[in-house]
Parts: structure tokens; sequence; C-alpha cells
């Protein structure tokens, strides 16, 4: 057999879309290991899936049948009935698929705006179809093992944690702290910021936000600087770069527990210092990255951000083995795993 011919669908172009499908297809494309990949944006896409009175009947890329150009399928967050139903119609023609989660869909809190998408009876998507599809994949992957028991609770699965492209990876920036500030939107963050308002206004920085800034100045009751945009690429990280704290607050929920590491790995490749919340995630984090700082109650932030904001010198350049080139064996070994256990069913073993 030749190179293992691997099709990556996003299902958007924000960060789960960037890093669970686009980065990691392409450095696995770039990384010599035997795979032919392909990547389809979702936007303009050229994959066509049609269906007729509900069924699945073809699915193609540029026309022609994908069971004919591709061994695996990487899927994004399926969570719908269409989404089931071409992991079924895929896999019944010798198509490995796996998914990939970035999110605990099953229990998002009611006062988050993707609450309706995932727990509406009437949606499209529901929390439940994502569910089928993680239990009808050839191989899941998730970014934290609290995903990973969910939705791989067949065994049949990966933690791939988040990873940053090394080319996004700046130095770490050196001098007095001069500015404060998150990045994120209110809508998906509704109770994160509570707890931290107070001790960013008595830090005497200025505010920075990257996205939501009007109205996280107005919760916080501070002027605000910030860019409004989170296009992913180089202005993304150059924007992160205003901010030299960065605060990583989660109000503790299950949605929040299961979060990965993502937010404060992205402050950290960078160049900020991190103040975060403590997380199994984080802690895993901050074992790598010394200049991520982890609180636990209300006092130690406001301790925990003076202290960096007292403090000229910080030498803590990001791992290498934290950007995504050094994980590509990861997904390659992933999408082998799918393609292995497909074939082995196509031939009627016992697995």
């Amino acid at each position: 057999m030749g190179a293992l011919r691997v099709l990556g669908i996003m299902a958007d172009q924000g960060g789960c879309g960037n890093y669970r499908v686009k980065h990691p297809l392409l450095k696995v494309g770039a990384a010599d290991l035997g795979l032919e990949v392909t990547l389809d944006e979702g936007k303009d896409t050229h994959v066509e899936i049609r269906v007729d009175d509900g069924a699945v009947q073809a699915v193609t890329h540029l026309g022609v049948p994908v069971h004919e150009k591709f061994d695996v399928v990487h899927l994004q967050r399926v969570a719908s009935r269409r989404g089931i139903n071409t992991i079924d119609y895929l896999q019944r023609r010798g198509v490995a698929v796996t998914v990939d989660y970035d999110d605990a869909l099953w229990c998002i809190p009611p006062d988050n705006a993707a609450y309706p998408a995932y727990n509406h009876l009437g949606s499209p998507t529901h929390w439940r179809f994502a569910a089928i599809a993680a239990d009808l994949a050839d191989w899941v992957t998730t970014s934290t093992e609290a995903l990973h028991r969910v939705y791989a609770r067949h065994l049949r699965g990966s933690v791939i944690r988040n990873t940053i492209p090394a080319e996004f990876v700046y130095p770490a920036k050196q001098g007095v702290p001069m500015t404060i500030g998150w990045s994120g939107w209110l809508s998906t963050h509704p109770r994160d910021l509570d707890k931290v308002g107070e001790y960013v206004r008595d830090s005497g920085l200025r505010l920075c936000v990257v996205g939501d800034y009007a109205a996280v100045a107005r919760k916080w009751q501070m002027e605000a600087g910030g860019v409004g945009s989170q296009t992913y690429g180089h202005a993304y990280f150059k924007a992160l770069r205003k901010i030299d704290i960065a605060v990583v607050p989660l109000h503790d929920s299950a949605f929040n527990r299961a979060k990965s590491w993502l937010k404060a790995m992205e402050f950290s490749a960078a160049g900020c210092r991190v103040v975060a919340q403590d997380t199994f995630e984080m802690r895993q984090l901050a074992k790598l990255i010394p200049s991520v700082t982890l609180v636990n109650d209300k006092r130690e932030w406001r301790n925990r951000i003076a202290d960096h904001a007292a403090e000229a010198e910080l030498v803590c350049e990001f791992p290498v083995e934290l950007t995504t080139q050094a994980y590509t064996h990861r997904w390659a070994k992933a999408w082998r795993s799918a393609y292995e256990r497909r074939q082995t069913l196509r031939k009627g073993k016992r697995l």
C-alpha cells in the first residue's frame, strides 16, 4: 500500500478548526510520515454531502466519491443526524472515520451562547448526537483526559492536547509589565470573569482585551483598549503580544473542568506571563511552562497578579515539545489506528 490518504474537514474557522484539524493535518503532511493529506476548510467547501429523504446518498470531494480518493476522513465536532449518517455512509464503503471533540457538549452551561445549539430538541445539533457519533467513529481524538473519558469510553481514542505551530511562537516579553488582559467573548465565557475584575483594576495596569473588549471594559468598569477580531494566525498572536500579564479565569463548572489548556498556551506562545485558574489541564501546562502561575481563590488572584506586575525579568521560552510539529506522530498514529480498525472489520475479523 502507498501513502495513507487522509481528508480533514473543518467545522469552523476559529481556534478549534485550526488547532484540531488544519494545523495537525498540514504539519503531518509536511513531516514525511507516509501520509498524504488533504484539507477542506469548510468555507467554500469542496466536499458535497447529498442527502435524500434524510439518508446520505453520496459524499464527494471535487465531484469524486470520497471512498475512491481517501482512506481516512477526520471530522470535527460531529453533533447532528446528518453527521452520524455521513459516518455510517463512509464506513460502509471502507473509509475509516476519526472524530475530534474539544468541548464537553453534554454540560454546556445554560447562560453560554452555545447552549441552545446542543440542548434544544428542535435543534439540528445536539449533545446526544455527538455521543452517538463518537461511539460510531473508528477513532476519537480529544484535547483533554476528561473529554476522552466520555467521548472515547469504547477505548478507541487518543488524548492529543492542543499545541501551537512553531511559526506562531514569539520570544518571552521582558521589562516591567504595562498591560493586563484577557482573550475571548463574554457570550461564551459568561461567568469566567466574575472573580478577577477587582484585582485587574487594582493592578494599576492598562486593560487590553483581544475579542469582546468593550463588554469586558463595562463588566470590569475600566477603560479598555483591544482588538475586536480573533482572526487566527500571525495577526492574532501579534494582538496577544499587546498583553504583558494575561489572566485565564474559569468559573467552576463541569464544562470548564473539561476545558483544555489552549488559552493559557496561546498567551505563553505570544510571550506573555499567565495567571490561570488551577485545573487538572492547567497543572499539566504549568509543569512545562514556569511562566504559567496557577491560582485557586480570590486572594491568590490579587497576589499572583501583583507578583508578576513587580517582576521586570522573566526568562521562559515556549518549549519546542509543545509545538504542533512535535505532535505530528500522535496525529498520524490516531489516523493509522482508525484505518487499521476499519480494515480489520472489512475483512470480517473479530477485534
